[in-house]
């Protein structure tokens, strides 16, 4: 794989797919000695073997809904408050009324993708507001032993994007800690304090890309490199899809092109 600058853009804007790059094969070769001197790919193949584009993007956003990190960090932080939300709310010791069994447990399956995501971490917000309503009463509480103040949630509208997801996962966890460590409301407090780690973005996109296969050999470049200032690392190919990595997060505005090509015969 080539990691290239955008002075290749006018080369890859040129191309459709299916494109015989041999036919710009001296250009692609200039292009190529001039940004990626130390390329693993053999430029002569390139100059002179007959290759196929398979791929061609131009003027790519970024977007943080492709962000690696920041799904496989949301699904273990969510998996995680299941577990700890569940067990709090059943806990009629810190409970001195009577445990929650009305708002918990919780019956979304584990995250295990963006769906099954948005699921769980819906449900957690509304069964958790429920539960912390409680706790905010003057009096009468269905479950807490006296009133502490604040700890709902930012917005317990359900998340319909990965980036609403990671936002309301930290926030839930936030909240929930500070309702959780109340020795007023609770008997004693801090019984089942959620230790996992918040959300976070990586500096990895996944991006999906049809007709592309591992093995694929993909150059690409930076056209602008967004509010993060971001270079590229790496990329590789794998069936139908392509995983950029950058110097840091590349955020939601670095703009890239790429192409991703083959041996005809392949």
């Amino acid at each position: 794989m080539a990691i290239i600058s955008a002075s290749l853009a006018d080369t890859i804007n040129n191309l459709s797919p299916g494109h015989q790059v041999a036919q710009i094969g001296t250009r692609l070769k200039e292009a190529l000695e001039g940004d990626v001197p130390n390329s693993s790919i053999e430029l002569d193949e390139i100059s002179n073997e007959l290759i196929l584009a398979r791929s061609i993007v131009s003027a790519k956003t970024t977007s943080r809904e492709e962000n690696i990190a920041g799904l496989s960090s949301a699904i273990t932080l969510a998996n995680a408050l299941k577990v700890t939300l569940n067990t709090h709310a059943a806990d009629a010791t810190e409970h001195t009324t009577a445990a929650d069994a009305t708002n918990f447990p919780l019956t979304s399956a584990d995250a295990s993708n963006l769906v099954t995501l948005i699921t769980l971490t819906g449900e957690m917000l509304t069964d958790y507001e429920a539960h912390n309503d409680d706790a905010v009463l003057g009096s009468s509480w269905a479950f807490h032993e006296a009133q502490q103040a604040g700890n709902g949630v930012a917005s317990a509208v359900a998340p319909v994007t990965l980036q609403e997801c990671v936002t309301k996962l930290n926030d839930l966890k936030a909240k929930y800690n500070t309702h959780e460590g109340s020795a007023t409301s609770h008997l004693v407090g801090g019984a089942q304090t959620e230790a996992a780690s918040d959300t976070a973005y990586g500096n990895s996109i996944l991006v999906l890309a049809s007709g592309v296969s591992s093995g694929d050999s993909v150059l690409w470049g930076i056209l602008n490199n967004g509010t993060g200032s971001v270079t590229g690392t790496s990329v590789s190919s794998a069936s139908g899809e392509l995983t950029f990595v950058f110097s840091a997060d590349p955020q939601n505005d670095c703009v890239i092109n790429y192409v991703v090509f083959r041996g005809a015969g392949v």
